[in-house]
Formats: C-alpha cells, structure tokens, sequence
C-alpha cells in the first residue's frame, strides 16, 4: 500500500483521536462538554474514552478530490456534532485558529487531507493550503488552541497520527 493509499484509508476513520506527534496530546473541546458554533479547538492529555469529547469521525466528503489523489474529508466531533472549521469561505491567513462550526461538507473551509509525513501525516486545509498546528509549538501543554500554519514551518506539532479507539469507555 502507497503512502497516499493508506492516507486515504485513514480518512475514513470513525471514533478516532488526532493526537499531535510533538506533544503527544490529542485535539479536544474544553471540559467535558459539547463544544459550541465558532467555538475553540485545542488540545490535552488524551483520553480514549465516550465522557470527553476527543473522538472524531472522519467523513469523506470527495474521495480522490484532493492533490494526488488525496481524499477530501470533514473533521466532526462525536459528542456534538460540529465539523472542524475555519473562518468564513476561502482561504485564510496562517494563524487562523481552528474552530467548530455546523458540518456543511461543501464548505471548503471545513475540508482537510492527509499529506503522508516521516512518523505522521501533516492535516492540510483544502482551501488555504495551511497545516493544522498547536499555538505555541511542541512546547505547548493543555488547552494550546488548533490553528493552521504555514506546512513545514514547526518542529513537528505539524505531525498528527489518526488513532482509532475500538471500544471508548
């Protein structure tokens, strides 16, 4: 299997966690609670479990539709619904923050692929071509808001890993 392959496979993912290779924390919404429209995405401690609120789905929106081959895919939370997304339509600046927002897999700022990375994938927004990344680099600790940055500009928050949870408690 090619790495694209297996990118793509990835990007079908339900009950998965994004965790960040750098910090070894996984994306998340404050507390334990559902997250709100245009609400913060950051990330913290990992726990594979159905109490908090770190499990997404991967939902294809256009197989094949991304560079190379890639799948285009929404990013939606588990607990409540909403889709990772970004500002408005279009493109945006690098350090934009990640935020929620109702699931519209046309949007083309809530559509993402899976670049294949050495010890990860790099999560790119389709519309502004930007990676997501934690705000204050693989120092960054609990509650460090998601947001897009310029590809290869980090050293390695850049780098998520797509962990699937069989059976969340």
């Amino acid at each position: 299997m090619t790495a694209r392959q297996l990118a793509n496979a990835l990007s079908t993912r339900v009950n998965a966690q994004l965790k960040n290779v750098a910090t070894g924390k996984c994306a998340d919404l404050p507390a334990f609670e559902e997250g709100s429209v245009d609400g913060p995405v950051s990330q913290y401690n990992c726990r594979p479990t159905t109490k908090d609120n770190q499990l997404w789905d991967l939902e294809v929106a256009d197989p094949d539709g991304g560079p190379g081959g890639a799948s285009l895919f929404v990013i939606r939370n588990r607990k409540d619904g909403l889709c990772m997304d970004l500002p408005r339509y279009g493109s945006v600046a690098a350090g934009t923050k990640v935020t929620e927002y109702h699931c519209r897999p046309a949007a083309d700022n809530q559509l993402w692929w899976l670049d294949p990375r050495s010890g990860g994938h790099w999560i790119r927004n389709a519309a502004s071509d930007l990676c997501m990344s934690v705000v204050g680099g693989s120092s960054a600790g609990n509650d460090a808001r998601l947001q897009v940055a310029r590809c290869g500009s980090g050293t390695g928050e850049q780098r998520w890993s797509v962990v699937s949870v069989v059976k969340p408690s």
